[in-house]
């Protein structure tokens, strides 16, 4: 009998309570810095969900599809100045701790891979992404924490995917977006 409810606790403890990754925040500045971390993380089977800490992804970096066994990231995520098309790998984050910043990211088309997103306790700031045309990915985000600044995105042409959106805490600033020509996405 002690052996089948040592069994069934340690079942539970790990099948219903989120699993801390290894080495808390990271920064990824190279695509073999993502590769090596999915590969502690998930082999043989799924070691983690949560990064406790803070994530980075930098220069380097032209594919994050590896990383969609994260679902909550207690610190900020920052993807700045990538070669990245899409975040499609990260579709599996549910919330993000404090702030999401997507900034300088010249091929960056879609940020549809941030579906799965329903809060961000603190700001989103989407700033210098000449090829991000929509923001169709924040459809499921309901609530910010402090403000949403979206400025300088030459080819954005739709904010519909702030459609869900009920709560921003502080402001909305919307700035120097060329090719916006409406905001009925906040309607």
């Amino acid at each position: 009998m002690k052996k089948l409810l040592l069994l069934l606790s340690l079942f539970l403890s790990t099948t219903f309570y989120t699993q801390n990754c290894l080495g808390g925040s990271q920064t990824f500045s190279t695509q073999a810095q993502v590769n090596a971390f999915v590969a502690a993380n998930t082999a043989p089977n799924p070691t983690c969900d949560t990064i406790n800490g803070n994530l980075e992804i930098w220069s380097g970096v032209i594919d994050v599809s590896g990383l969609s066994f994260l679902t909550t990231i207690n610190g900020q995520l920052l993807i700045y100045n990538t070669a990245l098309t899409n975040v499609n790998g990260l579709s599996g984050l549910t919330s993000i701790g404090t702030s999401l910043t997507i900034y300088n990211n010249a091929a960056l088309t879609n940020v549809d891979g941030f579906s799965g997103l329903t809060s961000i306790s603190d700001y989103l700031y989407i700033y210098r992404n000449d090829a991000l045309t929509n923001v169709d990915g924040f459809s499921g985000v309901t609530s910010i924490g402090s403000y949403l600044n979206i400025q300088n995105n030459a080819d954005l042409t739709n904010v519909d995917g702030f459609s869900g959106l009920t709560s921003i805490s502080d402001f909305l600033y919307i700035y120097s977006n060329d090719a916006l020509t409406n905001v009925d996405g906040f309607s």
